[in-house]
Protein backbone atom coordinates (compact mmCIF):
# COMPACT_ATOMS: atom_id res chain seq x y z
CA UNK A 1 0.00 0.00 0.00
CA UNK A 2 1.44 3.40 -0.82
CA UNK A 3 1.67 5.39 2.00
CA UNK A 4 1.91 9.38 2.20
CA UNK A 5 2.53 11.59 5.11
CA UNK A 6 0.95 14.80 6.61
CA UNK A 7 3.36 17.02 8.91
CA UNK A 8 0.81 18.46 11.05
CA UNK A 9 1.44 21.38 13.26
CA UNK A 10 -0.40 23.20 16.22
CA UNK A 11 -3.14 25.28 15.11
CA UNK A 12 -4.35 23.51 12.32
CA UNK A 13 -1.43 24.66 10.05
CA UNK A 14 -0.14 21.42 7.90
CA UNK A 15 2.29 20.50 5.40
CA UNK A 16 1.09 17.57 2.43
CA UNK A 17 2.14 16.55 -0.44
CA UNK A 18 0.67 18.22 -3.16
CA UNK A 19 -0.33 14.90 -5.49
CA UNK A 20 -1.53 13.05 -2.91
CA UNK A 21 -3.66 15.76 -1.15
CA UNK A 22 -5.60 15.89 -4.19
CA UNK A 23 -5.42 12.06 -4.63
CA UNK A 24 -7.61 11.46 -1.52
CA UNK A 25 -10.07 14.39 -2.21
CA UNK A 26 -8.29 17.83 -1.11
CA UNK A 27 -10.60 19.75 0.69
CA UNK A 28 -14.47 19.31 0.86
CA UNK A 29 -15.81 22.73 -1.21
CA UNK A 30 -18.94 23.02 0.22
CA UNK A 31 -17.42 23.40 3.58
CA UNK A 32 -17.07 27.09 4.41
CA UNK A 33 -14.92 29.74 6.76
CA UNK A 34 -13.72 27.40 8.92
CA UNK A 35 -14.29 24.44 11.19
CA UNK A 36 -14.48 20.85 10.42
CA UNK A 37 -11.85 20.52 7.77
CA UNK A 38 -8.94 19.74 10.08
CA UNK A 39 -10.65 16.56 11.45
CA UNK A 40 -11.85 15.70 7.95
CA UNK A 41 -9.05 15.52 6.65
CA UNK A 42 -7.16 13.80 9.70
CA UNK A 43 -9.79 10.94 9.47
CA UNK A 44 -9.84 10.69 5.77
CA UNK A 45 -5.91 10.58 5.83
CA UNK A 46 -5.73 8.06 8.32
CA UNK A 47 -8.81 5.78 6.86
CA UNK A 48 -7.71 5.82 3.41
CA UNK A 49 -3.98 5.12 3.50
CA UNK A 50 -2.17 8.24 4.47
CA UNK A 51 -0.56 8.84 7.86
CA UNK A 52 -0.26 12.51 10.13
CA UNK A 53 2.63 12.90 11.65
CA UNK A 54 4.19 15.86 14.09
CA UNK A 55 6.91 17.18 12.95
CA UNK A 56 8.81 19.70 16.06
CA UNK A 57 11.65 20.57 14.61
CA UNK A 58 9.66 22.04 11.43
CA UNK A 59 8.55 25.84 10.80
CA UNK A 60 5.47 27.10 9.12
CA UNK A 61 3.82 30.64 8.99
CA UNK A 62 0.75 31.77 9.60
CA UNK A 63 -0.09 35.17 8.53
CA UNK A 64 -3.08 37.24 10.22
CA UNK A 65 -5.15 39.52 8.03
CA UNK A 66 -6.12 43.04 10.14
CA UNK A 67 -9.83 42.11 10.16
CA UNK A 68 -10.23 39.11 8.95
CA UNK A 69 -12.52 39.56 5.83
CA UNK A 70 -15.02 36.75 6.51
CA UNK A 71 -18.27 36.64 6.80
CA UNK A 72 -19.19 34.00 9.59
CA UNK A 73 -22.41 32.80 8.48
CA UNK A 74 -20.58 31.94 5.00
CA UNK A 75 -20.89 33.06 1.79
CA UNK A 76 -24.32 31.36 0.98
CA UNK A 77 -25.98 32.58 4.65
CA UNK A 78 -26.08 29.04 6.21
CA UNK A 79 -25.69 30.16 9.43
CA UNK A 80 -23.42 27.94 12.09
CA UNK A 81 -21.26 27.31 9.57
CA UNK A 82 -18.62 24.89 11.90
CA UNK A 83 -21.48 23.03 12.72
CA UNK A 84 -22.72 22.48 9.47
CA UNK A 85 -19.07 21.71 8.32
CA UNK A 86 -18.71 19.34 11.26
CA UNK A 87 -22.10 17.41 10.08
CA UNK A 88 -20.42 16.63 6.57
CA UNK A 89 -17.28 15.19 8.00
CA UNK A 90 -19.48 13.51 10.98
CA UNK A 91 -22.25 12.14 7.83
CA UNK A 92 -19.14 11.11 5.39
CA UNK A 93 -16.40 9.54 7.99
CA UNK A 94 -18.18 8.76 11.87
CA UNK A 95 -20.45 6.06 10.38
CA UNK A 96 -22.94 4.62 13.30
CA UNK A 97 -20.19 6.69 15.68
CA UNK A 98 -21.51 9.81 14.71
CA UNK A 99 -24.29 9.45 17.42
CA UNK A 100 -21.37 10.83 19.85
CA UNK A 101 -21.31 13.74 17.39
CA UNK A 102 -25.34 14.32 18.14
CA UNK A 103 -25.38 13.68 21.38
CA UNK A 104 -23.18 16.89 22.08
CA UNK A 105 -25.07 18.81 19.32
CA UNK A 106 -28.71 18.15 19.64
CA UNK A 107 -29.36 21.00 18.01
CA UNK A 108 -27.90 20.24 14.79
CA UNK A 109 -30.09 17.17 14.42
CA UNK A 110 -32.41 17.25 11.18
CA UNK A 111 -30.49 20.45 10.10
CA UNK A 112 -29.30 20.29 6.66
CA UNK A 113 -25.75 19.65 5.45
CA UNK A 114 -26.17 19.41 1.55
CA UNK A 115 -25.05 16.79 -0.33
CA UNK A 116 -21.96 14.80 0.21
CA UNK A 117 -22.54 12.09 -2.49
CA UNK A 118 -19.40 12.85 -4.06
CA UNK A 119 -17.25 13.08 -0.62
CA UNK A 120 -18.95 9.36 0.14
CA UNK A 121 -17.87 8.37 -3.62
CA UNK A 122 -14.38 9.52 -2.66
CA UNK A 123 -14.61 7.10 -0.03
CA UNK A 124 -15.91 4.71 -1.74
CA UNK A 125 -13.01 5.09 -4.39
CA UNK A 126 -10.45 4.53 -2.34
CA UNK A 127 -11.34 1.60 -0.50
CA UNK A 128 -11.09 3.28 2.63
CA UNK A 129 -11.44 1.56 6.20
CA UNK A 130 -14.57 2.66 8.68
CA UNK A 131 -14.62 4.58 11.67
CA UNK A 132 -14.27 1.70 13.94
CA UNK A 133 -10.86 0.58 12.24
CA UNK A 134 -10.08 4.07 12.70
CA UNK A 135 -10.85 4.07 17.06
CA UNK A 136 -8.91 0.58 17.06
CA UNK A 137 -5.69 1.25 15.11
CA UNK A 138 -5.03 5.07 15.28
CA UNK A 139 -6.93 5.87 18.12
CA UNK A 140 -7.09 2.80 20.93
CA UNK A 141 -6.92 4.89 23.74
CA UNK A 142 -10.00 6.49 23.11
CA UNK A 143 -13.35 6.36 25.67
CA UNK A 144 -16.58 5.76 24.06
CA UNK A 145 -18.89 6.97 26.13
CA UNK A 146 -21.33 3.93 25.06
CA UNK A 147 -18.99 1.08 25.10
CA UNK A 148 -17.71 -0.94 27.16
CA UNK A 149 -19.83 0.69 30.14
CA UNK A 150 -22.45 -0.83 32.95
CA UNK A 151 -24.50 2.85 32.11
CA UNK A 152 -24.39 6.16 30.09
CA UNK A 153 -25.91 9.25 29.49
CA UNK A 154 -27.98 11.53 32.30
CA UNK A 155 -27.20 10.45 35.39
CA UNK A 156 -30.26 11.41 37.50
CA UNK A 157 -31.27 11.79 41.26
CA UNK A 158 -35.39 11.24 41.64
CA UNK A 159 -35.47 12.67 44.83
CA UNK A 160 -34.46 16.47 43.99
CA UNK A 161 -34.47 16.57 40.06
CA UNK A 162 -30.72 17.17 39.80
CA UNK A 163 -28.53 15.91 37.44
CA UNK A 164 -24.85 15.06 38.07
CA UNK A 165 -23.15 18.65 35.95
CA UNK A 166 -19.82 19.28 35.06
CA UNK A 167 -21.46 22.81 35.32
CA UNK A 168 -19.97 24.16 32.38
CA UNK A 169 -16.30 24.06 33.84
CA UNK A 170 -12.93 23.47 32.03
CA UNK A 171 -12.23 19.56 31.85
CA UNK A 172 -8.69 19.52 30.39
CA UNK A 173 -7.60 19.11 33.83
CA UNK A 174 -9.62 18.90 36.67
CA UNK A 175 -12.73 19.63 38.16
CA UNK A 176 -15.22 19.29 41.20
CA UNK A 177 -18.61 17.27 40.04
CA UNK A 178 -21.50 19.83 40.61
CA UNK A 179 -25.27 18.95 40.09
CA UNK A 180 -27.47 20.90 38.29
CA UNK A 181 -31.18 20.58 37.29
CA UNK A 182 -31.67 17.89 34.65
CA UNK A 183 -32.06 19.30 30.97
CA UNK A 184 -33.92 15.92 29.56
CA UNK A 185 -30.70 14.64 27.90
CA UNK A 186 -30.17 17.80 25.86
CA UNK A 187 -27.18 18.87 28.09
CA UNK A 188 -23.30 17.56 27.01
CA UNK A 189 -22.71 18.45 30.53
CA UNK A 190 -24.86 16.00 32.00
CA UNK A 191 -23.45 13.09 29.96
CA UNK A 192 -21.50 10.64 32.02
CA UNK A 193 -20.70 7.01 32.27
CA UNK A 194 -19.96 4.02 34.51
CA UNK A 195 -17.57 1.92 33.05
CA UNK A 196 -17.01 -1.85 32.96
CA UNK A 197 -14.09 -1.08 35.11
CA UNK A 198 -16.47 0.75 37.71
CA UNK A 199 -15.10 4.24 36.82
CA UNK A 200 -17.81 7.22 36.78
CA UNK A 201 -16.23 9.28 34.29
CA UNK A 202 -16.78 11.79 31.40
CA UNK A 203 -14.32 11.25 28.60
CA UNK A 204 -10.79 11.15 29.95
CA UNK A 205 -11.87 12.25 33.44
CA UNK A 206 -13.05 10.05 36.55
CA UNK A 207 -14.47 10.62 39.74
CA UNK A 208 -12.27 10.56 42.60
CA UNK A 209 -13.82 10.11 45.72
CA UNK A 210 -12.14 10.31 49.63
CA UNK A 211 -12.75 8.73 52.67
CA UNK A 212 -13.98 11.14 54.62
CA UNK A 213 -18.02 12.17 55.14
CA UNK A 214 -18.81 15.13 53.42
CA UNK A 215 -16.50 15.32 51.32
CA UNK A 216 -16.95 16.23 47.25
CA UNK A 217 -15.66 14.34 44.54
CA UNK A 218 -13.62 15.32 42.27
CA UNK A 219 -12.65 14.81 38.77
CA UNK A 220 -9.19 14.18 37.61
CA UNK A 221 -7.64 12.32 34.17
CA UNK A 222 -7.93 8.18 34.39
CA UNK A 223 -5.42 6.43 36.25
CA UNK A 224 -6.55 2.76 37.39
CA UNK A 225 -6.50 4.05 41.00
CA UNK A 226 -9.01 2.43 43.29
CA UNK A 227 -10.51 5.74 44.56
CA UNK A 228 -11.72 5.82 40.81
CA UNK A 229 -13.94 2.53 42.07
CA UNK A 230 -18.05 2.91 42.09
CA UNK A 231 -20.50 0.22 42.36
CA UNK A 232 -24.43 1.08 41.73
CA UNK A 233 -27.44 -0.83 40.48
CA UNK A 234 -30.47 0.93 38.44
CA UNK A 235 -32.60 3.38 40.94
CA UNK A 236 -29.97 2.31 43.82
CA UNK A 237 -27.13 4.08 45.26
CA UNK A 238 -23.79 5.19 44.10
CA UNK A 239 -20.96 4.02 46.40
CA UNK A 240 -17.48 5.10 46.28
CA UNK A 241 -15.96 1.28 47.02
CA UNK A 242 -12.96 2.73 48.44
CA UNK A 243 -14.80 4.71 51.27
CA UNK A 244 -18.14 2.63 51.46
CA UNK A 245 -19.75 6.20 51.28
CA UNK A 246 -22.34 7.29 48.65
CA UNK A 247 -23.15 10.06 46.56
CA UNK A 248 -25.83 12.46 48.06
CA UNK A 249 -27.31 15.32 47.06
CA UNK A 250 -29.80 15.27 50.09
CA UNK A 251 -29.03 19.09 51.21
CA UNK A 252 -27.32 20.17 48.31
CA UNK A 253 -28.80 23.42 46.00
CA UNK A 254 -28.63 23.78 42.46
CA UNK A 255 -25.90 24.14 41.15
CA UNK A 256 -23.42 23.15 44.34
CA UNK A 257 -21.51 19.81 44.80
CA UNK A 258 -22.67 16.59 45.32
CA UNK A 259 -21.24 15.01 48.44
CA UNK A 260 -20.02 11.69 49.86
CA UNK A 261 -22.51 10.32 53.13
CA UNK A 262 -22.91 7.75 55.06
CA UNK A 263 -25.07 5.34 53.22
CA UNK A 264 -28.55 5.58 54.12
CA UNK A 265 -31.44 4.15 51.64
CA UNK A 266 -34.53 6.57 53.40
CA UNK A 267 -32.41 9.34 52.28
CA UNK A 268 -34.16 10.33 48.49
CA UNK A 269 -30.74 12.06 47.69
CA UNK A 270 -28.62 8.50 47.65
CA UNK A 271 -30.57 7.11 44.70
CA UNK A 272 -30.10 7.71 41.87
CA UNK A 273 -30.87 6.39 37.71
CA UNK A 274 -28.41 6.32 34.34
CA UNK A 275 -30.19 7.39 31.29
CA UNK A 276 -29.37 4.59 29.78
CA UNK A 277 -28.35 0.69 31.12
CA UNK A 278 -26.55 -1.58 28.76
Amino acid sequence: MKIKNFSHFKGGLLAADRNYFFEIGGYDDDMEVWGGENLELSFRTWMCGGSLEFVPCSHVGHIFRPGHPYNMTGEKGKGDVHGRNSMRLAEVWMDDYKRLYYMHRRDLVGKDYGDVSSRREIRKKLNCHDFKWFLDNVYPEKFILDENVHAHGEVRNAGTSFCLDTLGKDEKGSLELGVYFCQGGVSANQVFSLSNKDELRREDLCCQGRNSEGSTIMMYQCSGNSNERWTHKKGGQIVHTNSGLCLDVTDVKNGEHPRLNKCNTNRPGQNWDFRTYV
